[in-house]
This record gives structure tokens, C-alpha cells and sequence, in this order.
């Protein structure tokens, strides 16, 4: 298990012993959070508007990716080498693992008229969370394949009016009392 703490640390559990076997110090601050890939191969770590993977073998910065304004949920897809953000954008954007490049953005802004708290990933399907009660289930798997088997857009480039043709909301629900305010999902 791996952990993430305001003192700008990340420690590895020993869960047989349960003891803290590791500890590192972060150079880029403290982490909001810290999520294993499906496979083990690979960590994540949430800063305000950046999410670092590292590769598991030997901690190495695999990539960073960056924001335009703060990241609130990350997610490994369970399918796909990719990895989803979202965020205070309204958008969820889709990267390759192995060296951030960017595959697929879903602009929400038209559904979500403030921020995505939270994401949750269960096999192809990922849960969207707004801090205002909404919460949608999209095929995230389909709408990172673009309709194509490469999962880039045909032209090679990330194409809007290609993803809203497979984007599809499977799920809309939204909570209609004042108080209701997600603060995160699990899936």
C-alpha cells in the first residue's frame, strides 16, 4: 500500500507487519493523493494541477501531466494503458501512461456548470461526480477508443466532434437536495 501525507512524504506499507517499510520525501510538494496502476507496475501522485506517474520498478517520473487549473480526481483505466483526469476544467482527458502524451479530451462544461470532484473507474465504465450532486456513467472505454481501434482520431489528432458521436452518458443522476455535495466515488 502506498500513502501520501501534508509533510511532503510517500511511504510504502508492509501490510504483513504493519509497518512503514519506505519513505520518500516529494520534491514537488505534498500530494492530494496516490493511486496504483491495475497492473502494479506503476503509481500515480496528485498535486494541485499535475499528476506525476511513476514507474514501480524503480520510482522514476514516467511522466507529468499538467493542468490548465486544479486537478480533482484521476483514474487508471482498467482496459487501456491510459490514465483520466478531470478537474476544476469540466474535462476529462485521457493520456497515455508511458510518457503523458494527450489521446482524448471530453469537454463536460455543457453538463457540468462547475467542477468534477470526483472519477471512479470499474472495467470500461468510469462514475463522473460534480461538487453539485451530479453523477453520470459514461463507457470510458469507447469514448478513449474514439470509435477507432488506435484510439487516436482519423486524422491523428484528438477530434471533438468524433468523440461526442461515441460519447454517450449511460447513467444521469442528480441530487436535488441543498445539501448534497459529493465528495468522492467509488466504483
Amino acid at each position: 500500500a502506498l500513502s501520501v501525507a501534508k509533510d511532503r512524504t510517500i511511504r510504502l506499507w508492509d501490510l504483513i507487519k504493519g509497518r512503514c517499510a519506505f519513505t520518500r520525501r516529494l520534491q514537488g510538494g505534498a500530494a492530494n493523493q496516490v493511486k496504483w496502476s491495475p497492473a502494479g507496475d506503476a503509481y500515480a501522485l496528485l498535486f494541485d494541477r499535475a499528476v506525476q506517474v511513476h514507474t514501480a520498478a524503480d520510482n522514476a517520473i514516467a511522466c507529468t501531466l499538467e493542468h490548465a487549473k486544479r486537478v480533482n480526481a484521476f483514474a487508471f483505466m482498467t482496459q487501456s494503458p491510459l490514465i483520466v483526469t478531470a478537474g476544476d476544467e469540466k474535462i476529462l482527458r485521457f493520456f497515455q501512461t508511458s510518457d503523458g502524451q494527450l489521446v482524448r479530451e471530453l469537454d463536460l462544461s455543457s453538463i457540468f456548470p462547475y467542477r468534477i470532484r470526483a472519477l471512479s473507474i470499474a472495467g470500461d465504465l468510469g462514475v463522473v461526480c460534480s461538487s453539485t450532486g451530479s453523477v453520470q456513467v459514461w463507457d470510458l472505454e469507447r469514448i478513449a477508443q474514439g470509435g477507432g481501434g488506435d484510439g487516436k482520431a482519423a486524422d491523428g489528432a484528438s477530434s471533438t466532434a468524433q468523440i461526442e458521436e461515441v460519447a454517450e452518458c449511460l447513467v444521469d443522476a442528480y441530487e436535488t437536495a441543498d445539501d448534497a455535495r459529493v465528495t468522492c466515488v467509488s466504483a
